[in-house]
């Protein structure tokens, strides 16, 4: 079990984008949480 962190995400990433990125790791779309502030801007995920 890892655990990361992806900082500096655009306004527009997906989920899927993340998979895409890693791919060979098995993640799937529940593996993967997005942070945002309170302007609703993805602070990471």
């Amino acid at each position: 079990l890892v655990y990361g962190r992806l900082n500096q995400l655009g306004k527009n990433t997906l989920k899927t984008d993340i998979i895409h990125f890693f791919d060979g790791c098995n993640l799937t779309l529940s593996d993967i949480r997005f942070d945002y502030n309170r302007s609703y801007n993805p602070l990471g995920a």
